[in-house]
């Protein structure tokens, strides 16, 4: 077992802005509570080192100026950041699920787009409030605030600034911002690109089908509400026409061949309003789960009894005179699959038999609605991420547009900051995992 080393300590010191505002110069006392990890302690010393660089030099806190009450650039700009970067990544991660569930037609329809697009258009609106928040809007009360800092010793006013020639505040929106903006709500728009298609196509999605929407030519799985209970989910379409027709052919003396080896037959499938539409009455093209398995195997206890969906494979045929019409589809087959009893397996055999009623698109409109679909979900998806990328890296710009602020360590604590990893605390501590 791996041992994992944790160390942590609090650091503590005094960073020193000046204001862009005023001019005055003021502290604050600056701590973080740190820990780092590593399969031993010197690289548990060496990350917990990095996390103290990193944030000692590049992380401030929210603290206006007490001269002025305006809030430093570097500030709204790493606070601004943070907030885009955490609104931009879980939008990523909620949009997950609802295009993986709509990608597998677990839900199908229009359903997927709308939780996709209200998901970026939440997270749009979110970052619309992030970009336009205004931290100096009331510097007055900024400095009311920041009487409690002073008060209780954790901030100290170094030197007053002039209030009469305020340099002004930083814009709130800038040309990164808007492009930002642009591209998040521009997401939701790709997210809804689907559905639009739809709307002015009058297309019709069309239940347990994958695809929804149903073109001539296309092959469509059909999904059967027959449930079965069996071992690993083995089945695999049959006819026991076919076999009952070749039980005659056995040389004499032969036995009738063991069920568990009838050999695969494709499902028929038939158009049953055939005459009404003027299109063939032949069956159609169409093939299902061809599964194999022996007489005996190993399963495990959560296998015996699995409930998989039954489904048969249809091309539709490629003829103008279906689009726009509902055609009845007759499809059947026997199933044969593999059943346990107490400790004993054997084969069974039901016939499944349903009749799909599909209302047919145009020629195409099924790949077009698809490529939308893909498009539309994942592109708007990416392009939303693109665009808080584009919002954070603004405000990263509008923090390093300052010096950063001076660093300074009182006397008595310059022996508590870091000089060198061996002062760790908790250094060598050992976490089994």
């Amino acid at each position: 077992m791996a041992t994992n080393f944790t160390v942590g300590r609090t650091i503590e010191c005094w960073k020193k802005h000046t204001c862009s505002a005023c001019g005055g110069t003021y502290r604050y006392k600056f701590v973080r509570k740190l820990s780092a990890q590593g399969n031993s302690e010197k690289k548990a010393l060496e990350a917990l080192n990095k996390k103290i660089d990193s944030a000692v030099g590049a992380e401030v806190d929210m603290r206006p100026c007490p001269t002025c009450g305006r809030m430093q650039p570097d500030m709204i700009g790493q606070e601004k950041a943070s907030a885009h970067t955490v609104v931009g990544v879980l939008s990523i991660l909620l949009v997950i699920a609802p295009i993986v569930l709509g990608a597998t037609y677990v839900i199908g329809g229009n359903i997927p787009t709308f939780i996709v697009a209200g998901i970026l258009g939440l997270a749009a609106i979110l970052q619309f409030f992030v970009a336009i928040e205004n931290h100096n809007k009331n510097q007055e009360r900024n400095i009311e605030k920041v009487q409690k800092y002073l008060d209780d010793g954790s901030m100290e006013q170094v030197k007053g600034g002039d209030t009469t020639q305020l340099a002004p505040p930083p814009a709130l929106m800038r040309g990164g911002q808007f492009i930002g903006l642009a591209l998040v709500f521009g997401g939701v728009v790709l997210a809804l690109a689907p559905f639009g298609f739809q709307m002015m196509n009058g297309l019709v999605f069309n239940d347990m089908t994958k695809p929804d929407v149903i073109s001539p030519g296309d092959e469509v799985k059909l999904y059967f509400p027959t449930e079965i209970d069996c071992v690993k989910s083995n089945w695999r379409s049959v006819s026991l026409v076919n076999a009952i027709k070749d039980m005659p052919k056995l040389p004499a003396g032969d036995v009738p061949p063991n069920m568990d080896f009838l050999p695969y037959s494709p499902p028929t499938a038939v158009i049953t309003n055939a005459a009404d539409l003027g299109v063939s009455a032949e069956p159609l093209k169409s093939s299902s789960s061809d599964k194999t398995w022996g007489g005996q195997f190993r399963v495990k206890s959560s296998q015996k009894h699995t409930h998989p969906w039954i489904w048969a494979e249809v091309v539709i045929p490629d003829d103008e005179k279906l689009v726009g019409q509902t055609i009845q589809l007759d499809v059947s087959m026997d199933i044969l699959y593999p059943k346990v009893s107490g400790e004993q397996f054997f084969p069974n055999i039901d016939q499944a038999k349903q009749t799909f009623p599909l209302t047919i698109a145009k020629k195409g409109e099924s790949s077009t609605y698809s490529s939308l679909w893909w498009g539309g979900l994942v592109g708007g998806t990416f392009v939303a991420f693109i665009g808080a990328m584009i919002l954070r890296g603004s405000n990263r710009a509008l923090k390093n547009s300052v010096p950063p602020p001076e660093v300074e360590v009182d006397e008595e604590e310059e022996d508590e900051l870091p000089e060198n990893t061996n002062e760790a605390e908790g250094g060598g501590a050992p976490a089994n995992e």
